[in-house]
């Protein structure tokens, strides 16, 4: 089988595809009831819809074409560039903002629409990115008018069919697993809003065997009275023999998706003698981390031992509360501060912040007794966060045999033709 090579300005002047980003919308169009206008953070392992804001339904048809359809490939172009997405036919109606991109097939019989987003992960596509998005010394961007001049090598159908079912086989199975985080995340955080937050327990509700008081009698402490706060540190980017080692340090950008809760791998490591050297400290598995500085509120939750940045805290309970208790607890103490700031991001947290915070002190059979009820949810969600990593090494080390045609023969080096052809 051969492949040909076009210039993507010349599939989009034949009306094969569409090229587009995002709808500049003001701020006030925004509003709710409307449809979820995407921005960067709201694309991440998957689109992040229902964290979004919303563009009014009034403007939406403003939007034009810079609404979602299945079948569009998405990355962002504008700031964090690099990350993708594909619309099923499942994935809710969103509009696009001008950081994100999208390519639209309109013409199937040239090119299926996974196999499209499978090479934007290849190499023939990464490196016209690279070697774009590195042009200005601001934050990495990539232009409508870069893209437009891409190339891209197109195999026959049937090819681009088999490696969108080979690989589509394996993201359907990690998209089930998150899927599924978000369901056993969502039915822990509702347990945990309806006994400490809502506080909707009945009175003569028994837990443990012991009756629950109301929650009026419960004290009223500072949050920062529930958890032992740990800093974060960086050794000296200096020093080679500080970085590498086998602690994994990290930062925000390791991040998990809200409902994978776990950070299990970071991208940077350092060694014993950069533990020792730096303000860095060692903290065990199940310590929250939040973010403190930058993106401000993020959590996560550790899944082995590890360090982390000065730009974090780490989190872990006093005695009276939970791992989990103090998770979800931190989770609604950045929905407090969200709300105090009336919609605005706050833009650091310290100490202090987390002693302005005021919660209520449950009874401590309550707690132990959320800390059994999470304990086997969150468990489940670990072992599909190891599950999910397992399924991306293996498809990220077929991708580029597939894409290359390596794992079936050696395709003949192309030359550009006209996309009318």
């Amino acid at each position: 089988m051969t492949a040909d090579v076009f210039v993507i300005q010349d599939l989009i002047d034949a009306g094969r595809i569409v090229v587009g980003d995002g709808y500049r919308a003001k701020n006030v169009e925004l509003g709710d009831p409307g449809t979820p206008f995407l921005r960067v953070a709201n694309l991440n392992n998957g689109f992040l819809v229902d964290q979004a804001e919303c563009l009014a339904e009034e403007n939406v048809p403003r939007a034009g074409q810079k609404l979602s359809l299945p079948g569009d490939v998405v990355f962002t172009g504008k700031g964090t560039v690099g990350r993708f997405g594909f619309v099923r036919d499942n994935t809710p109606r969103f509009v696009y903002s001008p950081q994100l991109c999208f390519w639209r097939v309109l013409d199937p019989s040239l090119i299926e629409p996974q196999w499209l987003y499978y090479w934007m992960h290849g190499t023939e596509f990464q490196d016209q990115l690279a070697s774009v998005s590195a042009q200005t010394d601001m934050a990495a961007y990539v232009s409508l008018r870069d893209q437009r001049r891409f190339t891209i090598t197109i195999p026959p159908l049937p090819e681009q069919r088999r490696i969108a079912s080979i690989l589509g086989c394996i993201d359907d199975k990690i998209e089930l697993n998150r899927r599924m985080n978000r369901t056993l995340e969502s039915i822990v955080r509702a347990i945990f809003k309806s006994w400490f937050v809502d506080m909707t327990l009945s009175r003569e509700l028994m837990i443990s065997g012991e009756s629950v008081p109301p929650s009026e009698e419960w004290p009223e402490i500072a949050f920062g009275d529930t958890v032992h706060i740990l800093s974060g540190g960086t050794p000296r980017t200096g020093e080679p023999e500080y970085w590498g080692g086998e602690v994994p340090w990290y930062s925000v950008a390791d991040a998990p998706t809200d409902a994978d809760v776990f950070v299990v791998q970071t991208q940077k490591s350092i060694t014993d003698a950069g533990l020792k050297n730096s303000a860095a400290q060692l903290v065990p598995a199940l310590t929250t981390i939040i973010s403190a500085r930058g993106t401000v509120g993020t959590c996560a939750m550790t899944a082995r031992p590890m360090a982390f940045n000065q730009s974090c805290f780490g989190l872990r309970p006093h005695e009276g509360f939970g791992i989990y208790y103090t998770y979800f607890s931190t989770l609604t103490v950045v929905d407090a501060l969200r709300r105090s700031a009336h919609g605005s991001v706050f833009s650091t947290i310290t100490r202090d912040t987390f002693r302005s915070v005021a919660v209520r002190k449950p009874p401590r059979h309550l707690v132990e007794a959320f800390e059994h009820a999470a304990e086997p949810l969150m468990n489940r969600v670990l072992l599909n966060v190891h599950e999910t990593r397992r399924l991306v090494a293996i498809r990220d080390t077929l991708l580029p045999g597939l894409m290359s045609g390596a794992l079936r023969h050696k395709a003949p080096a192309e030359r550009p033709r006209n996309a009318n052809a």
